[in-house]
């Protein structure tokens, strides 16, 4: 445990790791400014008819990405978890636990998102109600997004800041 926290201490002071929360502040800003200028939640995208057909036949899919996703994140959370208490290049270990972190717990709100764009789409021809709540639901996974990404900057941040 002594050897993991010396780790921990020599990462807080690696520029490398600072690197780290750079990348995710990128990915948290996309994401936020994603929810705030998103032109098929916010109305401003007029789907053509083939692609509201398309739409309502495709139907939910969540595919094979969604799975693939969730286990290289496992994946990678556990293999970073290794490098750090190994100190085998601890500031790439801290990458991988981040990035396999940030894949498990956004994965769904994405493939949310992927499935609200779709109901946006599909509910176009539909009515106002019905168009109003999937625009409602797509917010709300972008919402969902952007709070994850933040918080898990945040706690990142303060990871580091505790062994500083």
């Amino acid at each position: 445990m002594s050897m993991l926290i010396e780790e921990m201490q020599s990462l807080a002071s690696n520029p490398g790791a600072w690197i780290v929360v750079l990348v995710m502040a990128g990915i948290g800003a996309v994401s936020l400014m994603e929810l705030l200028a998103c032109p098929v939640a916010r109305g401003r995208h007029t789907p053509s008819d083939e692609d509201v057909r398309a739409a309502k036949e495709k139907g939910f899919q969540a595919g094979w990405r969604f799975g693939l996703m969730m286990l290289t994140g496992g994946v990678l959370t556990t293999a970073g978890l290794f490098m750090i208490a190994y100190g085998i290049k601890p500031a790439f270990g801290l990458g991988a636990v981040v990035l396999g972190i940030l894949l498990v717990q956004t994965e769904p709100h994405r493939l949310q998102i992927r499935e609200g764009r779709r109901m946006v789409i599909a509910a176009h021809h539909d009515g106002d109600a019905v168009l109003d709540g999937a625009r409602d639901r797509l917010r709300s996974g972008q919402m969902a997004l952007a709070v994850s990404n933040i918080v898990l900057l945040l706690a990142l941040v303060a990871g580091l800041m505790a062994f500083k």
